[in-house]
């Protein structure tokens, strides 16, 4: 590989054939495999295909009576809409979205790999991205997860870039970056007003006046970007909507009453109509009853902290990592056997190596610290509400370069990181 990565000419012939393949993969998986299966139509579980729509159509988001919502985040419908707009709504131009998303994503990430680890991590760890199975299945999905690894990548290349330059606009541009990652998952909310500002602070702190304007520049910028957004939903609806209406409050409550291991099954639904407080909530709009379910969990917190603590950290450290996903009546379409062989031949080994990866990489790579804030700020949010593998898609990236590097080092038999091996 380290021929290869010596020669421009032949990486980029090499990263050219990978994306190829890799984009062969995920257009095939979804002429054979369409979501909903072949002859229906196409899904709309989580409300994007038919937001997507009314943007293509009327540039708003509007739900089916054509009223304003804030079911979700706007980016990833307004990506949708802008497809739907020249090619009509439909997989192909869903499929075309994805694509483009989880292509431009692996490229960030190589040149991230490049960077930090040098080009031989780089092009492994698009090499094996580009076969990921969880990337390719997404692609055909009418879902946001392949907008979550580009905006996964693209916050910490932009907050890379801002290190580099070490300037106010380029702060600004990743505070931009990161408000659009916050636009298309509330997840990422915390990262943009908390984290990075703060590791921002935390790396300048031998140089406190610049550290400062490195934060106030981020900030500014995150926050001139993001406002529109809640205060548009407070002039549609007379209310403060910060993310959106898509049951996170309900999620956050049930999976207090509800172990996480029933999630989906008759069981759930056994426990919910038997609580009176998840009851109450069935006569208020979508928005009322968010507010009120989130009212309803925190109470409850309050009441059992210790308890809710070793829950959020059972899902941290813990169900996010699992290999396997659990066993759903109707959620796949591929057979449990198939699911289980895809799942312990990628991840089985990816999340070890990744474990390894880190032992190894240590906080010695310049930057290195921007990745590992991204995924432990998204996985702490997610570990307060509700944690799946769907969910850790965003953090794969990540996982999938650490993986990446770990090879690397295995196979030149380095004892540790040198010079060329972590970009400085």
């Amino acid at each position: 590989m380290s021929v290869i990565c010596d020669r421009p000419i032949r990486r980029a012939a090499l990263v050219a054939v990978l994306l190829t393949l890799g984009a062969a993969a995920r257009v095939g998986y979804a002429v054979l495999f369409p979501p909903g299966g072949r002859g229906s139509p196409m899904p709309d579980l989580d409300g994007y295909v038919g937001l997507g729509a009314s943007v293509a159509g009327r540039a708003a988001l509007l739900d089916e009576e054509g009223r304003p919502s804030a079911l979700r985040e706007p980016v990833y419908p307004i990506l949708l809409g802008a497809a739907f707009k020249p090619f009509g709504v439909g997989l192909p131009a869903v499929v075309l979205v994805n694509l483009l998303l989880n292509l431009a994503a692996l490229l960030v990430l190589m040149r991230i790999g490049d960077e930090l680890f040098g080009p031989e991590t780089g092009l492994a760890a698009l090499a094996i991205g580009a076969f990921y199975p969880a990337f390719i299945f997404y692609t055909a999905q009418p879902l946001r997860e392949s907008a979550l690894t580009l905006a996964s990548t693209g916050c910490v290349a932009m907050l890379l870039r801002a290190g580099r330059l070490d300037r106010p606009g380029p702060w600004a541009a990743a505070g931009a970056a990161s408000s659009l990652a916050a636009l298309l998952n509330t997840v990422y909310l915390p990262f943009g007003l908390v984290v990075a500002p703060l590791g921002a602070l935390i790396q300048g702190r031998r140089e406190p006046r610049k550290a400062v304007l490195r934060c106030a520049a981020f900030l500014a910028a995150f926050l001139a970007c993001y406002a529109a957004w809640p205060a548009r939903n407070y002039a549609q609806f007379g209310r403060f909507i910060l993310g959106s209406t898509a049951a996170g409050g309900s999620s956050f409550y049930t999976y207090l009453i509800v172990p996480q291991e029933l999630g989906g099954l008759p069981e759930q639904t056994a426990i919910a109509r038997a609580d009176p407080v998840a009851q109450a909530a069935l006569g208020l709009d979508r928005a009322e009853r968010e507010s009120y379910f989130w009212r309803a969990g925190l109470k409850k917190v309050a009441q059992e902290p210790l308890r809710f603590l070793r829950l959020a950290a059972w899902r941290f450290f813990i169900d996010i990592w699992r290999i396997v996903p659990r066993d759903r009546p109707g959620a796949q379409s591929h057979g449990r056997r198939l699911l289980v062989a895809a799942s312990v031949l990628s991840d089985g080994w990816l999340l070890p190596a990744a474990a390894a990866g880190v032992l190894l990489a240590g906080a010695s790579a310049p930057g290195v610290f921007w990745g590992y804030a991204l995924v432990a700020s998204v996985n702490a949010v997610y570990s307060l509400v509700l944690t799946s593998i769907r969910y850790r898609v965003a953090s794969m990236p990540w996982v999938i370069l650490l993986a990446a590097y770990a090879l690397v080092r295995l196979l030149s038999r380095r004892a540790g990181p040198s010079a060329a091996t972590t970009g400085r």
